[in-house]
């Protein structure tokens, strides 16, 4: 008598279907564990009301922070040509919204080098005037950078559980769908 090989082997054993759904399982885990990172933000379901006025209040105080450079140039008695070109850059743009579309921000520019050629500010003139808009920004940039910190934070408070388990249940069923289709 001839010994079959398919009753000695392990091929359907029931351990080894299980262990490679395991397996299957702990890969999908371990996918959507990475999901987690991966994954882009929805920001209209992970901003809370919260997180909204948080927002408002940076950028608020960024506002408030621009104030106090721009007085103190405002306060200085003799003037350089490019911190009068400033001021009167800021007080045009006083006049505009506070909700600054790529139109705008294209006005904005030109209308800051109009003031230029206006004034006639040589390479040095431009060079001050630069410096004055980044010393101006510098406070508010402090803001965004608090705020990007905060978003990575809210990042990383995302629930793993759910990703892990998300993933997991993926992993099981393509295992389950791979192991009866190869039979």
């Amino acid at each position: 008598m001839t010994k079959v090989d398919a009753i000695n082997s392990n091929a359907y054993s029931p351990y080894s279907v299980f262990g490679s759904l395991a397996a299957y399982t702990a890969v999908g885990a371990g996918l959507g564990l990475g999901a987690r990172y991966v994954l882009p933000i929805d920001v209209k379901k992970e901003i809370s009301d919260t997180d909204r006025k948080y927002i408002m209040a940076v950028r608020r105080e960024a506002k408030n922070e621009k104030k106090v450079p721009i007085q103190a140039i405002r306060n200085l008695e003799p003037r350089t040509p490019a911190q009068d070109v400033f001021l009167k850059w800021v007080d045009g743009q006083a006049a505009t919204t506070n909700q600054a579309t790529k139109k705008d921000l294209k006005e904005q520019m030109r209308s800051m080098i109009k003031l230029i050629k206006e004034n006639n500010l040589d390479e040095s003139g431009k060079n001050e005037l630069r410096n004055i808009i980044s010393q101006v920004n510098s406070e508010s940039n402090k803001l965004a950078k608090q705020y990007i910190d905060f978003r990575a934070m809210k990042l990383a408070k995302r629930p793993a559980a759910a990703y892990i388990t998300m993933g997991a249940v993926i992993g099981f069923i393509g295992g389950l769908i791979n192991k009866v289709i190869t039979g």
